[in-house]
């Protein structure tokens, strides 16, 4: 009997290093379960990414935008004169918007060939 218990007990033997290094990794087991509430946090934070992502042309056309808001800003004063209630006098206002556009308009920017090849978008 002892001779068939004698395998048993060397393949005990030489699965001790294996219990040992089950042992030692017992921690880290802990300390992923410690972390399950931050993956379910990050697994719940995945919409607002995807949302994050999904407004991003919006951002993008926000900035297309910007100077079409700069140039209403810019003729308010002008287009002022242009409701029916509201005597036509230019005052102050309205001669620093015009002179504005006027410079704008023959500025180097925008007197200039247009060139096909480089990205207009």
């Amino acid at each position: 009997m002892a001779a068939l218990t004698e395998p048993l007990r060397e393949l005990a033997a030489l699965t001790e290093p294996l219990r040992e290094l089950a042992a030692l990794t017992e921690p880290l087991r802990e300390l992923a379960a410690l972390t399950e509430p931050l993956r379910e946090l990050a697994a719940l934070t995945e919409p607002l990414r995807e949302l994050a992502a999904l407004t991003e042309p919006l951002r993008e056309l926000a900035a297309l935008t910007e100077p079409l808001r700069e140039l209403a800003a810019l003729t308010e004063p002008l287009r002022e004169l242009l409701q029916d209630d509201v005597l036509w006098c230019g005052d102050a206002k309205q001669q620093e918007s015009s002179n504005i556009i006027k410079r704008l308009l023959t500025s180097e920017l925008v007197l200039q060939y247009f060139d096909m090849i480089q990205d207009h978008t």
